[in-house]
């Protein structure tokens, strides 16, 4: 009941941060609402079919990318641009010493490893050359080496 409780809050984080309503269409002919969208991917993460990217994921988009990943227990790759309003909860000494990019994705490292369905949470980086805005947020859902070696063992 407290993890249905847990979801139920997510979810309700998640259209906070939606723009538009939960019945506005933001694709005219889709017919798709913002539940019936979770419904299909929470089917779809339940047979560990579904994984979050974002590239350049401004500001509080990256967060909103976490909070999915989290509600529906699925791996994510996601790089984070434009930090500003994303150092909330970070303290001052942080974000002074480390710089509010690094101090606010370290507080993103921490949420998703607080979480306990990740086994590991770490930083990757592309090239600077492609863009400055280069480092990555990677997490592995909980089992998910486990499941990977089954399903190339049954492949074989």
């Amino acid at each position: 009941q407290q993890q249905q409780q847990q979801q139920q809050q997510q979810q309700q984080n998640l259209q906070q941060h939606i723009s538009h309503g939960p019945e506005q269409d933001p694709y005219p002919g889709a017919r798709c609402t913002f539940d019936k969208a979770v419904a299909q991917v929470s089917a779809a993460a339940a047979e560990g079919a579904v994984g979050i990217t974002a590239v350049h994921a401004c500001g509080a988009l990256t967060d909103v990318c976490l909070d999915v990943a989290v509600m529906l227990e699925a791996p994510i790759a996601v790089m984070p641009c434009c930090y500003s309003g994303t150092s909330a909860g970070v303290p001052q000494a942080a974000r002074r010493a480390l710089g509010v990019s690094m101090a606010a994705d370290l507080h993103r490292v921490y949420r998703l490893s607080a979480s306990k369905c990740y086994t590991c949470v770490d930083f990757a980086a592309i090239p600077a050359s492609i863009t400055p805005m280069n480092r990555i947020i990677i997490a592995e859902r909980a089992g998910a080496r486990q499941r990977g070696e089954r399903i190339s063992k049954e492949r074989r």
